[in-house]
């Protein structure tokens, strides 16, 4: 899950994330949850790493050539997390 300061915002995603789980629940597709310091830990090696930290790494992991934006970095640190924790054949969250 996710904090934020605002509460209005915090709802606003909640009500996305909600939507995006029954999505995938409806096509029969799995979800699964991680913390975002576990995220962090896995791909920048820190849990309280910075959003410019999980950019960075994530960019160099990938090969990219240029830096996606914040919010597109966190995904592509999401799935690395899945991918990473699937390969090891650790699945705990």
């Amino acid at each position: 899950m996710f904090t934020a300061t605002n509460s209005r915002t915090a709802l606003q995603l909640g009500h996305v994330r909600g939507a995006v789980i029954l999505t995938c629940q409806r096509k029969g597709l799995d979800t699964v949850p991680y913390a975002a310091t576990r995220i962090k830990e896995t791909v920048a090696g820190y849990g309280r790493a910075s959003k410019e930290q999980v950019q960075h790494m994530v960019v160099k992991t990938l090969g990219l050539t240029h830096t996606p934006p914040p919010d597109a970095a966190d995904a592509l640190a999401a799935a690395l997390t899945h991918m990473f924790w699937n390969e090891a054949g650790d699945c705990k969250r």
